[in-house]
């Protein structure tokens, strides 16, 4: 029991001067966070790497086939609106700032 005691005390004594030796190594310390922060996130990357290389793509339904005829209505009603622009573009227009008499000369 008192080993025990002697450990614990060891271990109270060491988290406590943990973080006056970090301050005195403040370099290092970010050093080695900065280390484990890479480490980490590579680990992440080459998991989730693995599980989409792992899926199995061939059991996927063919859903994003296209609807040709939903295709060509919205080409029909673009031809359309690109007609009536054409004529819009065409007409000419009275300017209303202009005064014209009866007969058509101002």
């Amino acid at each position: 029991m008192l080993e025990n005691k002697i450990n614990i005390s060891k271990l109270k004594n060491f988290l406590t001067k943990l973080p006056w030796i970090i301050a005195r190594h403040a370099f290092f310390s970010c050093l080695v966070l900065f280390l484990l922060a890479v480490a980490f996130g590579f680990l992440i990357f080459y998991k989730c790497q693995i599980l989409n290389n792992s899926a199995d793509f061939e059991n996927i339904e063919p859903s994003y086939l296209l609807d040709y005829r939903a295709y060509d209505s919205v080409l029909e009603k673009n031809k359309k609106e690109k007609q009536k622009f054409q004529q819009a573009d065409s007409k000419e227009y009275l300017n209303p700032f202009i005064f014209q008499t009866e007969s058509g000369v101002d």
